[in-house]
């Protein structure tokens, strides 16, 4: 799913997950000269992953659907 959890993927994301517990990992960025620069191989990814991450509708998505945003301290 790398590069694919823009404000649309994870718009779909809301929709699918299940009660309980679920873990999303993101690696954002802005893709500017310097990462262009890098070695990585997620560049336009990590873009498209923090416009996601900004997007107001995204965080609505969750919440409308009872999904709340924690830290591991809180899966204690």
């Amino acid at each position: 799913m790398t590069g694919e959890l823009g404000p649309t993927g994870l718009r779909r994301m809301a929709e699918s997950v299940k009660e309980g517990s679920t873990e999303i990992m993101l690696h954002p960025g802005i893709c500017d000269a310097n990462l262009r620069a890098s070695r990585s191989r997620l560049q336009q990814q990590r873009q498209t992953e923090l416009d996601g991450l900004l997007d107001g509708g995204v965080r609505d998505a969750f919440l409308q659907r009872g999904i709340h945003f924690i830290s591991y301290r809180e899966l204690n």
